[in-house]
């Protein structure tokens, strides 16, 4: 084969390199690499099919708001992404400078007198949550669910406080919250919802704060840049590390294997 022939055989691999970039960077515009581990169901290493440390993830912009489905209506129909029930949405809120993209637990509907209903709950078996009245409707005080996430654990939610927290603007839409977003207390391991005290989200998602909605995940691929921008965490997950390398080296070994071949056979 001609070196001329070689030449642009190689300069076709570039250009369909970068359309594909080009491909990447229009879909995930604006760029969502996950920088905590907040997702993450094991704290030491990453998992095929679970939102780790380093991931690069895959949003659907299109998707609408009403078609998102929350972890309370996702248990009957088995519905499940990145290994639990329900939507992962991507959000933003004026207390947090990057938007948060955690799992769309149930929403609420601020009845306006203090009170909130949740029919979700009634999607759930009974045993899965409890409230002060044992009903789904007029909800105040503390709303519990049981058995939620891969670690089976209660989640607590203070309905009086996120009231309290959102001020002279009270209102409903999405609780989210973090796959690993888990704590010890009295109660046990709990689970903390986005909008609590403990976070920069003040009050329930509306729509027009989501952004998008996860639809994949590119495993390991956004280790490189938290690593050149400095933004890598200690808690990196070094199997992701071990697992970009190799993969970046199998690519690069192929591509060398490749310019031998032809070259030999020029």
């Amino acid at each position: 084969m001609k070196r001329s022939k070689i030449l642009a055989i190689a300069a076709s691999l570039v250009l369909v390199s970068l359309l594909t970039l080009a491909v990447f960077e229009s879909i995930l515009s604006p760029p969502m690499v996950i920088s905590s581990r907040s997702m993450q169901h094991d704290d030491n290493k990453s998992e095929l099919g679970i939102l780790d440390t380093g991931d690069l993830v895959i949003i659907d912009y299109q998707k609408s708001p009403s078609e998102i489905m929350t972890y309370a209506q996702s248990v009957s129909e088995g519905y499940t992404q990145f290994g639990e029930y329900g939507d992962v949405v991507l959000y933003h809120t004026d207390l947090s400078d990057i938007p948060i993209i955690h799992r769309a637990i149930c929403r609420v509907i601020y009845n306006g007198d203090g009170t909130f209903n949740i029919p979700e709950l009634s999607l759930l078996p009974e045993w899965m949550w409890s409230t002060s009245n044992g009903g789904w409707e007029n909800l105040r005080g503390i709303v519990y669910l049981y058995n939620i996430g891969f670690k089976n654990i209660t989640v607590p939610i203070d309905l009086d406080k996120i009231l309290k927290k959102m001020g002279n603007d009270p209102h409903g839409g999405f609780l989210t919250m973090g796959d690993n977003n888990t704590g010890n207390t009295k109660l046990g391991t709990v689970g903390y919802i986005d909008q609590t005290s403990l976070s920069s989200v003040d009050s329930p998602i509306l729509d027009e704060d989501i952004i998008g909605v996860a639809a994949a995940e590119i495993p390991w691929v956004g280790v490189l840049k938290l690593t050149v921008s400095g933004e890598a965490p200690d808690y990196l997950p070094l199997n992701s590390v071990v697992c970009l390398t190799a993969a970046v080296s199998a690519g690069t070994l192929c591509i060398a294997a490749a310019y031998i071949i032809l070259k030999r056979r020029a």
